[in-house]
């Protein structure tokens, strides 16, 4: 499908979404929320897609939402999909690994989309915030995501002053994974992609949901998180993948991952 606001290519296994509303920094008009589920969807129906890297053109990743429809109450999601949230990443779950390849400012909206994601790799000259408290609105998903991906006390310096951060201290803070030079953004997000692809495949999709179910809970012997892990190593137990794994270990060559 073509798109006005976004563009998306399958380079093997990954698929790449790029934001390309560029003239307005890559905020989200109803319109291009609209062509992200549009696209989020198709990667989370092609079973020959492992991973899913989300990065931009301009110099800006995203300015959050567009405030001129908002200001004017024409801003909305797609019908059918509003429980997505925005851009179809903050609310709705992936179970295959989504990487953030930031080129520049993340305000509002675009640091929620980067919390959103499971790993993310920044430029040198990103920035990182949460300002809605600036304009009488609240960080909806960035409350929730932040404090359980930065210490307490910077989460609450984010969300309280608005007041964004530079990419190195967003990497000490541990909100992302790696801070390389622009041009190098999308080629060291597509390194992280390809090095998850060489994983099984279901295997990746099982780690990622118990980890994200048992965040938050008690991991003394027994407990419930010890009943979800559990629950997710014996469904990967039974998959071909594991088997093909062992044998491909034992007979020292690479697996051929079936996703089953």
């Amino acid at each position: 499908m073509n798109y006005e606001n976004i563009l998306t290519e399958e380079k093997g296994r990954v698929y790449v979404m790029t934001l390309n509303r560029v003239s307005k920094r890559n905020a989200l008009s109803s319109q291009m929320w609209a062509e992200m589920i549009h696209a989020l969807e198709y990667f989370e129906k092609n079973d020959d897609l492992w991973v899913l890297v989300i990065t931009n053109n301009g110099p800006a990743f995203c300015a959050g939402s567009d405030i001129k429809e908002l200001a004017t109450n024409s801003w909305h999601p797609p019908k059918g999909y509003e429980d997505w949230g925005l851009g179809g990443l903050i609310h709705h779950y992936f179970r295959k690994p989504i990487i953030a390849a930031v080129n520049g400012m993340a305000l509002g909206g675009g640091t929620e989309i980067v919390l959103a994601c499971d790993l993310a790799v920044a430029s040198e000259d990103s920035r990182f915030g949460l300002p809605e408290v600036g304009i009488g609105m609240i960080a909806n998903g960035g409350m929730l995501r932040i404090s359980r991906q930065v210490p307490i006390k910077f989460a609450m310096e984010m969300a309280l002053t608005g007041e964004p951060i530079s990419a190195q201290t967003a990497h000490e803070w541990g909100l992302v994974n790696r801070v390389v030079p622009g041009e190098d953004v999308l080629s060291a997000a597509m390194a992280l992609a390809e090095r998850i692809c060489q994983n099984a495949p279901l295997s990746v999709r099982y780690t990622k949901e118990s980890m994200y179910k048992t965040m938050d809970m008690n991991i003394m012997y027994p407990s419930a998180a010890w009943e979800i892990n559990d629950y997710y190593t014996s469904l990967n137990l039974q998959t071909e993948d594991k088997i093909e794994g062992n044998l491909a270990f034992v007979e020292k060559r690479k697996p051929e991952w079936k996703c089953k």
